[in-house]
């Protein structure tokens, strides 16, 4: 197969996007991103259970802060005791 056999089609109409000669084609792009992505609610599932799942980790790593340093008190409250009756 030579390099002239390959044939690229063009895509159909309907996937092409068509833009006039006399607008900004970056106008999509520019004022309503952000409201756009506000309406949007394919993902809010999706960020519904990160920030779920945040939050629990938070929670875990203050309950482990916590009882972490309880234990060490109490350890270190065996081992002087304990140094201090032998």
């Amino acid at each position: 197969m030579t390099r002239t056999d390959i044939r690229v089609r063009p895509l159909p109409l309907a996937h092409q996007k068509r833009f006039p000669e006399d607008s900004n084609m970056f106008a999509p792009f520019a004022g309503g991103w952000w409201r756009r992505l506000g309406l949007r609610e394919d993902g809010q599932d999706l960020m519904e259970y990160a920030l779920l799942v945040c939050l629990i980790a938070l929670v875990a790593l203050s309950a482990v802060t916590t009882v972490g340093s309880t234990i060490k008190t109490v350890f270190w409250d065996v081992i002087s005791a304990a140094t201090a009756a032998i």
